[in-house]
């Protein structure tokens, strides 16, 4: 998970989609609960803009980053539109169901309930948002517009356009995502951190094993890169070429348009202490 800059996805909207969101916000806060339900069914203004959202995260997952190893992606209320799994009785956040600031883009595995079968382990992943949207304290749930407001509301959920979200979640070297807080230290976000990968089904074996072949490949490009700069530092130009080649595979590997980049920067930021190159290339 990394931070989405919301105004990328600004710049990808029409005022024509605008327009369009506000009349059908308008007509929905004038109908009942039943008539609401089945508008809500029929309706999908948001997939209209699934590709601007999509290229706010350079076409990955907002929640995992995955590109397109796990099927197709679909445009996430952040906050259930219909119902929360949660509250029972909760109408689900209707009048955010055109609010492009609810919109999150994201992955089948990561949106849709889904099992997956680890051959190897001989173990079953499940995961999925689906409807759920728990709350640090269920008290301060909104379930009407005009009663309340969803600024006093704390979710548990990471969300990618909180950049202070995203820098919670990190991996280790095997690829597995775990909290980057002490579970003593920072007992609440770490059990936010806990349940946002199960709930988003960030330990999926195949991601795990994307992540940790990436970290290898890094870690690599870094081990020779850190050889050759020690052949240049002893007189040795011809080693500049090799040296340059796999920092620039490294730093692409970081940016922010490759898969899984945030787990490229745990391989460099682990030779932190060790790597005058890792350093420079972190900082860079």
């Amino acid at each position: 998970m990394i931070p989405i800059d919301p105004q990328r996805i600004a710049e990808k909207i029409d005022q024509a989609w605008h327009t369009a969101a506000a009349q059908y916000a308008h007509d929905i806060a004038m109908m009942n609960a039943a008539e609401r339900r089945e508008y809500l069914r029929k309706t999908d203004h948001w997939a209209l803009i699934k590709n601007a959202l999509k290229a706010a995260a350079f076409d990955k997952c907002w929640y995992c980053e995955a590109l397109d190893q796990r099927a197709d992606g679909a445009v996430d209320h952040f906050r259930p539109k219909g119902r929360v799994h949660e509250c029972k009785h909760h109408p689900g956040y209707w009048w955010l169901a055109f609010d492009v600031a609810n919109y999150r883009f994201c992955c089948t595995y990561c949106n849709s309930g889904r099992s997956r079968v680890d051959v190897e382990s001989n173990t079953i992943s499940k995961g999925g948002k689906q409807d759920q949207f728990p709350l640090i304290d269920e008290s301060r749930r909104v379930s009407d517009p005009n009663i309340g407001s969803i600024n006093n509301e704390a979710p548990v959920l990471l969300d990618p356009l909180n950049p202070l979200d995203c820098a919670l979640l990190t991996f280790d070297l095997d690829g597995k995502a775990h909290a980057s807080v002490d579970k003593c230290e920072a007992p609440i976000e770490y059990d936010r951190v806990e349940r946002t990968i199960a709930i988003y089904h960030l330990n999926d074996p195949v991601l795990v094993k994307a992540r940790k072949k990436l970290i290898w490949e890094v870690s690599e490009h870094l081990k020779n890169a850190n050889e050759a700069h020690q052949d240049v530092l002893q007189g040795n130009a011809r080693s500049k070429a090799s040296r340059t080649t796999d920092l620039q595979r490294i730093h692409a590997k970081m940016s922010a348009p490759s898969p899984y980049s945030k787990a490229a920067k745990v391989a460099v930021f682990n030779k932190y202490g060790s790597s005058e190159l890792a350093r420079a290339l972190l900082q860079s």
